[in-house]
């Protein structure tokens, strides 16, 4: 499951950047707000139904066509939300539709633990999408792409489909009540997380930002989403250990915490090196727009670990609340200062310190003082960007992968050139 989500999450970003250098910033910046929707319809259709079918479906031997039925029904009634994208692009329903109709038939996957299935399905749908590239070479632009993404969930439809079809199902009565509110329940949390790094850019568009500036915002975030990319997949695959054994979620924190922070340092130091191997020249300029947006990526990607660590123990109402609180801080701060980056920095930051206050009798003392010193440390990189150096050294000896007299030497060799 793991690798499958990676390969997604590669092709997904090969994609991306990719198409980059076949279409204008005018286009780009439209492809941005149009993956922006796909992103959220994505999550909020497949965050809680495949989750609450695992569950349901693991208890018995059998897959249950009324968890089935009720759960096409969630769906589609989900997917009315989502009507309106029409006007974004007029293919959008049509592959929010798909998306829609392959969650119950994943999710009877993972509760019959068919993850070799799941594997090829997500596989095969994540390489079709690369047809996008294609199409939009071929001068189809825009459209091109978004027909990729259609080919994509097309496959993951049927592929699906196909496999579960083979499960034994059969009619028998369920609280279908308590399992629709676990549901929804387990898909807030996600939901939340992807609106809050989604909706910067529906943000820049509602205030009337110019195009080109969308795209070079677009192009930021594209590069600055890594470290989240990596967290989601890291925490999809340590989440059932945790929930198991309470005293793994120290270990969990401790991987991805020295994991997040030497990859936002390192794209905090390169920015221009980062972007000119991945755009074109004429995105250069958003240089310091990708050290503001890394450091806030790099705050919701450890928010979203303590999250779910925080849903491991049944406590998703504080989890919910602190990502809500985040949300609402962004959307009330960019309205206010009219400026989303900066908003999207302060906001990502306060959200990780209320989530931190709530997880922290899960940590001794080494890494409460880190998670503590992370946070003025990203902030300072923000605002003083001459002292990545000095950061970078901090978390070296944080974590002790130097010791102070080695840091020392670094910093004098430094400074004599």
């Amino acid at each position: 499951m793991l690798l499958s989500t990676l390969i997604g999450f590669v092709t997904a970003y090969i994609f991306t950047v990719y198409i980059a250098w076949h279409l204008t910033q005018e286009e780009y910046a439209y492809y941005g707000i149009i993956l922006s929707v796909l992103s959220i319809a994505s999550c909020v259709l497949t965050s809680g139904i495949p989750v609450a079918l695992s569950k349901f479906i693991s208890r018995s031997s059998s897959v249950s066509l009324t968890l089935l039925k009720s759960s096409i029904k969630y769906e589609m009634l989900l997917f009315l939300l989502f009507i309106p994208s029409f006007f974004v692009h007029p293919l959008l329903p049509a592959v929010i539709l798909l998306i829609a109709l392959s969650s119950p038939f994943q999710g009877v996957l993972y509760g019959t633990k068919r993850f070799k299935e799941v594997f090829v399905a997500n596989t095969a749908s994540s390489i079709l999408k690369l047809l996008g590239i294609l199409l939009v070479v071929l001068g189809l632009g825009v459209d091109g792409a978004v027909a990729g993404f259609l080919i994509a969930s097309l496959s993951s439809f049927l592929l699906f489909f196909i496999f579960s079809r083979r499960e034994n199902m059969c009619e028998k009565r369920e609280d279908t009540g308590s399992f629709l509110r676990f549901a929804l329940v387990s898909g807030i949390t996600v939901i939340l997380f992807s609106t809050l790094h989604n909706i910067p850019l529906l943000l820049l568009s509602f205030l009337s930002f110019q195009m080109s500036y969308i795209a070079l915002f677009q192009a930021s975030i594209t590069v600055a989403r890594i470290p989240l990319w990596i967290s989601s997949a890291y925490t999809t695959a340590v989440f059932p250990y945790i929930v198991k054994e309470r005293n793994l979620a120290e270990s969990a924190v401790k991987y991805l915490l020295i994991f997040t922070t030497f990859l936002t340092l390192a794209l905090v130091s390169f920015p221009e090196l980062t972007l000119s191997l991945l755009f074109p020249s004429s995105y250069l300029k958003a240089r310091d727009m990708l050290v503001a947006l890394s450091v806030a990526m790099g705050f919701v990607s450890l928010s979203y670990l303590l999250a779910f660590i925080l849903k491991a123990e049944d406590k998703e109402g504080c989890a919910v609340r602190c990502v809500v609180t985040g949300t609402a801080l962004l959307i009330l701060l960019s309205v206010l200062a009219k400026d989303v980056v900066l908003s999207f920095v302060l906001s990502s930051a306060a959200m990780l310190v209320l989530l931190l206050a709530r997880t922290l009798s899960y940590f001794k003392g080494f890494y409460t003082s880190y998670l503590l010193s992370l946070i003025p440390s990203f902030l300072l990189l923000f605002f003083l960007k001459e002292l990545s150096l000095f950061s970078f050294l901090l978390s070296l000896l944080l974590t002790k992968c130097v010791t102070l007299a080695e840091a020392r030497t670094i910093l004098e060799k430094v400074l004599r050139k």
